[in-house]
């Protein structure tokens, strides 16, 4: 009698420790979906920030492109961008010859040459300046 007691008893308490062990494994699977999911929710809020983020960019480069100095700027970076994105061998930057980034950047030079000579002639037709010291200067 005593041992069927005893091996009722280890029945039960074996029954008991499975059933522990079951609800061990679900609160386990429980919490990695929990985290799945909050891991989910974080990066669609990274990827609605970046949204955002690309929209107010977008917004200050049509600001800025709007001014003639603002598209002088953009060129001027972008073609910066070009030249070292190609030199450090970028993938994402269109490859350019050894040709094609000189004659990028003897327009460069050409632009900001002209630009400097306009606003030179601007400033002396104003009379801002003496014409003829702006003159010495440039030559």
């Amino acid at each position: 009698m005593k041992e069927e007691k005893q091996q009722e008893e280890q029945e039960r308490q074996e029954e008991t420790a499975s059933r522990l062990r079951v609800l061990q494994a679900q609160e386990q699977i429980a919490k990695e979906k929990e985290a799945e999911k909050g891991e989910s929710e974080k990066v669609d809020k990274a990827k609605s920030d970046m949204e955002r983020l690309k929209k107010i960019y977008q917004v200050i480069n049509g600001a800025s492109a709007i001014t003639v100095v603002g598209v002088i700027i953009t060129f001027l970076v972008m073609n910066a961008q070009l030249i070292l994105g190609n030199l450090m061998k970028i993938k994402f930057v269109p490859p350019l010859g050894k040709i094609e980034i000189m004659i990028i950047i003897f327009l460069d030079f050409l632009i900001i040459a002209l630009i400097s000579i306009i606003i030179v002639l601007i400033a002396a037709v104003l009379d801002i300046i003496d014409a003829i010291d702006v003159l010495n200067l440039v030559i």
